[in-house]
């Protein structure tokens, strides 16, 4: 038997042609029969379409509005409409009622097509992965897509309207839309459209409206019931430290672990969650271990059934790694334990983390920094796309206080994994936005010296040796080269040389860095200057430079020193850029970082070939024995390096770039 469907118009006055547009639409309708019911304050006029009609004033509130549909429509399923609108396709309602009672739902809301200056525009609706509206994503929705700001895209069952009125206050559409998503079985996305909008100065797109009894999440009723009980948090006297880890973020965990192992008055453990590591990092690992003094390491595999919980959340609108949801199954992960400091990789600890190891959650789930843009939404009174205006309440998950015991008595992993997949077509920062999601009103929001952006480091005259944790998070990481690229706002370079500082020292602590630097002071021939310096220096490889030019960093050298062992050459080089001190800009040359073979030319064929890279001697990286041949030719750099080029027998160029020529 065929559903029954009930459609309340609502007119609040508008025009008699407007109207009537409205009311031929729905007699145009394929679906069969459906019952109309017109809510209007035009007493005399009559409708042949018209089931039966309700007259009351233009001014009728909403919630007399649902009163009345809930008192008198006799359908299975209840939608609304306003007299402004209609319905653009003759099946939309046939199309959607059968869409809804296939996905044996009883509530759909279709996509939403507005009619502007004659032109129509299709708005779709969100695309999540199983096409369920819930109690997770319907207040992102709400925010984020118009057709959730009101009811007329809503296609609803008349038991499911019953049980929000009898429950519920509904004084507008959105309230009555939120409520209904919180009350049925099944709430689902229509494929199809259903009602043409026409905004008008009269008739706008609803904005969105915060509700205080709104809810995020059930987090935070959680928590009133912790803070109304007589629990009492259990803090080790050894601080937990975790982290989550996976092959390419192992080679820049060493400056993160030696910060902490140099300013902790307190041993730390440090949990290092994975979901796999090849052999080298896990020995790598030891490695590391076995050279701090107050720190230790503990690998924590993340089970499979803990890993599916966070494995089929789409990532891509994120971009980034799954595992950046390991914040998610921590409590599961680590069992044993009652309380951990969840730390990101990208950051240096500079104090003790004891005061925050025992600070007070006051029975809330988390302890957190304010993210730094949160002084830009107060600074200009802007909204977070995803909280609105909630979002000055926004916070940076890569420092998290984590009360693992409450986190497993409220089983917030399956929460949180839920709220991640149901939301997850409109996240941008992936887990840090379902922290945000699921814990809002349920953290305790610490000082922000916990969690130091370097956005903060731009914007504040804060010294850095005030702040506990500095974190460098954004796509501007400490390991890239500040040259070639990215730029760095000059203001944050103290906080980049601060995390070298302690990368370079850990790289000496673990005998890593290959490379010994003498400074020679200028001799009276360049045939001086080179003995000099090859009498200071003990190295088997020679490079040199200007004292007013400069290399990037360390890591072209490890590539030119590896490949030249690697391949058994006498001789390499790499590429400059231009610096140009008048204009404050660098120059240069695309690079395809491949390495090409040189063997056999001369100096002159390869200052034709590769022009600026063969003129002089800076990024040139030779054998000790080539150089101590080349001082009984080195009138000029030239002549050395022709010098060079010819005493090699297997040479070769490496297209990126190594240093910068200061001009």
């Amino acid at each position: 038997m065929a559903s029954k469907l009930t459609i309340v118009v609502m007119d609040q006055g508008v025009s008699q042609a407007k109207l009537t547009k409205c009311l031929a639409s729905l007699s145009n309708q394929t679906q069969p029969a459906p019952e109309i019911m017109l809510i209007t304050p035009k007493a005399t006029v009559e409708f042949d379409v018209v089931t039966f009609k309700l007259v009351q004033p233009a001014t009728v509130p909403f919630k007399t509005v649902v009163k009345l549909a809930n008192q008198w429509a006799t359908g299975d399923y209840i939608t609304f409409l306003s007299a402004n609108n209609f319905y653009l396709k003759e099946d939309a309602l046939a199309t959607c009622l059968t869409e809804l009672t296939a996905k044996q739902a009883d509530m759909g809301v279709a996509n939403l097509v507005t009619l502007v200056d004659g032109t129509f525009q299709f708005k779709a609706n969100p695309t999540n992965l199983h096409g369920l509206i819930t109690t997770n994503n319907i207040l992102p929705y709400m925010r984020i897509y118009e057709a959730f700001r009101g009811i007329e895209e809503a296609l609803l069952s008349r038991e499911l309207l019953a049980a929000v009125v009898a429950e519920h206050a509904v004084t507008s559409e959105q309230r009555l839309l939120y409520f209904l998503v919180h009350e049925c079985q099944k709430a689902v996305l229509l494929t199809e459209t259903l009602t043409c909008f026409v905004p008008t100065a009269a008739h706008p797109l609803p904005a969105f409206q915060w509700e205080a009894d709104y809810e995020y999440s059930n987090a935070y009723r959680f928590v009133q019931a912790i803070q109304q009980s007589d629990y009492q948090p259990q803090i080790d006297e050894r601080i937990k430290v975790t982290i989550g880890l996976d092959d390419g973020l192992v080679p820049h965990l060493e400056a993160f672990l030696h910060s902490l192992d140099s300013n902790t008055d307190t041993p730390v453990d440090v949990y290092i969650i994975y979901a796999s590591l090849t052999p080298a990092s896990q020995a790598r690992l030891k490695y590391i271990a076995s050279k701090l003094e107050a720190v230790k390491l503990i690998l924590r595999p993340a089970a499979k059934a803990l890993r599916q919980f966070i494995e089929n959340i789409p990532m891509d609108k994120a971009r980034l790694p799954i595992g950046t949801y390991f914040r998610i199954i921590v409590p599961e992960v680590l069992r044993d334990l009652p309380r951990v400091i969840y730390l990101d990789v990208d950051m240096i600890v500079q104090t003790s983390l004891k005061d925050l190891w025992q600070t007070p959650l006051e029975g809330n789930f988390i302890g957190i920094c304010e993210e730094s843009l949160v002084p830009y939404y107060r600074r200009t009174k802007t909204a977070h796309q995803l909280f609105g205006q909630q979002g000055t309440r926004y916070f940076n998950a890569g420092m998290m206080v984590m009360d693992l015991t409450l986190m497993r008595r409220y089983n917030t992993t399956f929460y949180s994994a839920q709220l991640a997949l149901d939301t997850a077509d409109v996240l941008k920062y992936a887990d840090q936005d379902v922290q945000n999601l699921y814990f809002y009103g349920a953290n305790k929001q610490l000082e922000v010296g916990y969690n130091y952006g370097l956005e903060y480091v731009q914007i504040s005259d804060r010294p850095l040796s005030d702040v506990a944790i500095i974190h460098y998070y954004g796509w501007k990481k400490t390991w890239m080269n500040m040259v070639t690229e990215t730029y760095m706002h000059p203001s944050r370079r103290p906080a980049m040389h601060l995390y070298r500082k302690y990368h370079n020292e850990m790289k000496a602590i673990l005998n890593d860095d290959p490379l010994e630097y003498q400074v020679v002071s200028s001799a009276a021939t360049l045939s001086e200057t080179l003995a000099r310096g090859l009498a200071q220096t003990h190295g088997e490889l020679v490079t040199l430079i200007s004292a007013r030019n400069w290399f990037n960093n360390n890591q072209p050298f490890m590539e030119l020193v590896s490949y030249l062992q690697t391949h058994q050459l006498d001789l390499i080089s790499g590429m400059r850029m231009r610096f140009v001190t008048a204009e404050g800009a660098f120059y240069g040359y695309p690079v395809t970082k491949e390495f090409t073979s040189t063997t056999g030319l001369t100096s002159k064929v390869l200052a034709t070939k590769y022009p600026g890279d063969y003129d002089c001697l800076s990024g040139m990286l030779a054998k000790r024995q080539l150089w101590q041949e080349a001082l009984q030719v080195s009138e000029n750099e030239q002549m050395v390096l022709a010098q060079l080029l010819a005493a090699s027998h297997q040479s070769a160029t490496w297209r990126d770039y190594v240093w910068v020529r200061k001009e």
